[in-house]
């Protein structure tokens, strides 16, 4: 309605057009550019140690790297051994080095090379700029930079994800600034939605088993057992639903939810106490991750007796 008024010669007083912004907030930012896929990249990269700050540089940029493997996506880094390159330059090789960049804000620096017909990625070099002093202690000294946490940034700059700068995004790897002293070598859930967008998430919903039935049961009290038989790629959430009647797959209709926390691969359980004997209990297990949720195959049921089964 402003513009037309405007392109009609109408004149407006200065406060109508004073509208406050509001600043937006995005969870990533994505350059558009990827490595070709599918099937998922599989992108190597190559390690020049030459920095003289530090010993295991090359190790601390791994773990960098195997951090956004870990990140559930359908892509993946994969370490090809050393390089002698000293600068940035296209020669179809990925190579990541230190080089005196001088007394500039840039801490590190990836250069991408891409077909502008497709957008599709040919090459990332990665240069720390050794001007400045770097550090792969566990913790990191205050007057040095953290080989690891720069280094997971500019693995997000390969992917082609760009900076953030927000006030909400300090948490997040992407964050575009750095500082001496300071680790951030696990990612933000918004680093792991960025990576998903790009290439799809490899995570399937974990899958659970309540099979090998109730163990340690008296009259009063019963051990419930399950196991967590596949993650899914993410450790789930794992539940055991209880009571005297068989709620099904529906968590409502039970009478009981205990909430275990995250579980790996592996068997878990839950001791319930105040139960009455001679009656019949149900349980059936639950587990879920960010790709989905999955029940046990069946519920399993369990008479409370005076006489102890399947003690330890």
């Amino acid at each position: 309605e402003r513009i037309n008024k405007v392109l009609k010669g109408q004149a407006l007083p200065d406060e109508e057009l004073e509208v406050p912004l509001s600043a937006a907030t995005f969870p990533y930012s994505y350059s558009g550019l990827f490595w070709p896929h599918p099937p998922p990249p599989v992108v190597s990269y190559r390690i020049n140690e030459n920095c003289a700050d530090c010993t295991g540089e090359g190790a601390a940029v791994q773990a960098a790297a195997a951090t956004w493997n870990a990140a559930g996506a359908n892509f993946s880094f994969s370490y090809a051994g050393t390089t002698t390159a000293t600068a940035a330059g296209y020669d179809g090789v990925n190579q990541i080095l230190w080089k005196n960049m001088g007394a500039v804000a840039t801490l590190a620096l990836t250069t991408t090379w891409y077909y502008t017909s497709n957008n599709n990625i040919v090459e990332c070099d990665m240069e720390f700029n050794d001007y400045y002093t770097w550090s792969t202690a566990a913790s990191c000294p205050s007057d040095r930079f953290d080989t690891q946490t720069i280094g997971l940034h500019e693995f997000g700059h390969f992917l082609c994800l760009n900076d953030l700068y927000g006030a909400g995004d300090s948490d997040k790897v992407m964050y575009g600034y750095g500082s001496e002293g300071q680790t951030k070598r696990a990612l933000h859930a918004d680093d792991i939605a960025g990576i998903r967008f790009i290439y799809g998430s490899s995570l399937t919903a974990p899958t659970v088993t309540n099979s090998t039935g109730a163990s340690n049961i008296t009259s009063n009290s019963a051990r419930l057992n399950g196991e967590v038989t596949s993650t899914g790629g993410e450790n789930p959430t794992v539940h055991i639903y209880w009571g005297t009647s068989d709620g099904g797959t529906t968590p409502g209709s039970w009478a009981h939810d205990e909430n275990l926390g995250t579980k790996g691969t592996g068997t878990f359980y839950k001791d319930i106490t105040s139960l009455t004997a001679g009656t019949t209990y149900y349980y059936r297990c639950y587990a879920t991750n960010s790709a989905g949720g999955s029940w046990a195959a069946s519920t399993a049921s369990f008479i409370p007796s005076d006489k102890l089964i399947g003690a330890d």
